[in-house]
């Protein structure tokens, strides 16, 4: 169970981590610091990803696993799931002008991300 745990914080940390050096990333093409753009997508990243992380996908995985459906494929399948709520909700709060491929790109490569490092810390093999 504490393994279970550590994966679901590890990997909603990867996330966050992955969004933090993206913003820092984008902060070579506006003016500004590094430091700041992370501080300024972090922030608001780590508010967003670990709700949905606890609130969404710890179900989902007690789900999935209550009808035997855990797989590897089916976990990094739920991370791009979990990950791309964000842009679509961005996307109908906007009236669809703020919606954009790449975001749903780097949100769905995101999420990816979180379900490779939650199969590696809970022990998912693949098959």
């Amino acid at each position: 169970m504490i393994r279970l745990l550590l994966a679901f914080v590890l990997s909603a940390t990867a996330a966050l981590t992955a969004v933090v050096v993206m913003g820092m990333l984008y902060s070579f093409f506006i003016p500004g610091s590094p430091w700041g753009a992370a501080l300024h997508f972090g922030v608001p990243a780590a508010l967003v990803i670990y709700p949905i992380t606890f609130v969404v996908g710890f179900p989902l995985y007690c789900a999935a696993r209550l009808l035997k459906a855990i797989s590897w494929g089916r976990v990094i399948l739920g991370g791009v799931f979990l990950a791309l709520v964000y842009p679509v909700v961005v996307l109908i709060d906007s009236d669809f002008s703020a919606g954009s491929v790449t975001g749903f790109v780097i949100c769905g490569g995101i999420g990816a991300l979180a379900g490779l490092v939650f199969c590696q810390v809970a022990g998912i093999k693949r098959a």
